[in-house]
């Protein structure tokens, strides 16, 4: 009987190749050392400069009236101090005390502060002065010595009548009546509103105009028709008394009071923010008055006022023909 062989051909092909993947399977199992070689990075951190907060600090200035104003001198400390820029560069924390100047303006100062601020931190610091322009002490008044005849004649004579009723004959009547003062000055209608007209036509400052020019030209107006209106329009009086009687009855007195008047020229002037503003005219002098007392219309008596009277002004009198 034949034995058989325990590895046929197939199955010994299926043993090499398990011994050849277990020998595989080993050798994966082992263990390997690796070498990684990593280069040198040199990193630069920047270094960040820290400063203190600096400021701006930017003039400007403007009139009561609101407008800008120009040809502003700002100074250090004083008004004499060193000259200030009108944008001053300021650090954080600093003070100062700038003044604000300008010809024909009150002067205004201001302490400034600068807030303390981050590092490296800018702002920008507005700071305004209001600046009120000087006005003249009222407006100045300068009558002529000059005394010139009216060019109208109904302006050389001033009339003024005052009534005092009826009289009996043989009563007497104690009269008191107002006559000018010998050298009262005033102002008549007519010569107002030619002052008023005049002040009406003033024109602006020489120097270019703008809207400042126009409201100092404006106060200047308002301040020359304040004097104006102001102005006597009937002239010092002194008083008169005097007793009369009459051969017969009369229904009415009058006292008629003619003065004599001449002119004289008048400047009004004031000052405002370094400009004048002025105006002529003329006003009114009362001379010598002749006073007439009539009854129902017939003249029984003449004066004329003269002497002196108290004070500035000259007096008045009357004297019987």
């Amino acid at each position: 009987m034949k034995k058989a062989k325990f590895l046929s051909g197939f199955n010994a092909k299926m043993a090499l190749a398990a011994v050849a993947v277990a020998s595989f399977t080993l050798t994966g199992c082992e263990k390997e050392d690796f070498s990684v070689n990593v280069p040198n990075i040199d990193i630069e951190v920047p270094v960040l400069d820290v400063n203190p907060g600096t400021a701006a600090i930017m003039l400007t200035a403007t009139s009561t009236s609101g407008n800008t104003l120009e040809g502003i001198t700002y100074t250090f400390t004083s008004l004499g101090g060193e000259v200030a820029p009108t944008t001053i560069n300021c650090k954080s924390g600093e003070t100062y005390v700038i003044w604000a100047s300008k010809e024909g303006y009150a002067p205004a100062y201001k302490e400034i502060v600068v807030p303390t601020l981050p590092n490296n931190a800018f702002v920008t610091i507005p700071v305004n002065f209001v600046l009120a322009a000087i006005v003249s002490d009222g407006v100045e008044e300068v009558v002529g010595e000059e005394e010139i005849n009216p060019s109208d004649p109904n302006d050389a004579e001033r009339e003024k009548t005052q009534n005092f009723g009826s009289l009996k004959a043989g009563e007497v009547m104690k009269l008191t009546y107002e006559i000018p003062a010998n050298g009262a000055i005033y102002m008549s209608d007519t010569q107002r509103s030619a002052l008023i007209e005049a002040v009406d036509a003033l024109s602006g400052p020489t120097r270019s105009a703008d809207d400042e020019a126009a409201v100092n030209l404006e106060t200047a107006k308002r301040l020359l028709k304040s004097k104006i209106n102001e102005f006597a329009s009937e002239p010092a009086t002194v008083t008169v008394e005097r007793e009369i009687t009459v051969e017969k009855d009369a229904s009415e007195i009058k006292v008629v009071v003619k003065t004599n008047q001449m002119f004289k020229t008048v400047e009004f002037s004031t000052v405002v923010a370094n400009e004048t503003y002025s105006v002529e005219g003329q006003l009114t002098v009362c001379k010598d008055s002749e006073v007439i007392v009539e009854a129902d219309g017939a003249a029984i008596s003449h004066g004329h006022g003269h002497g002196h009277g108290d004070g500035e002004t000259d007096g008045g009198g009357i004297g019987d023909r």
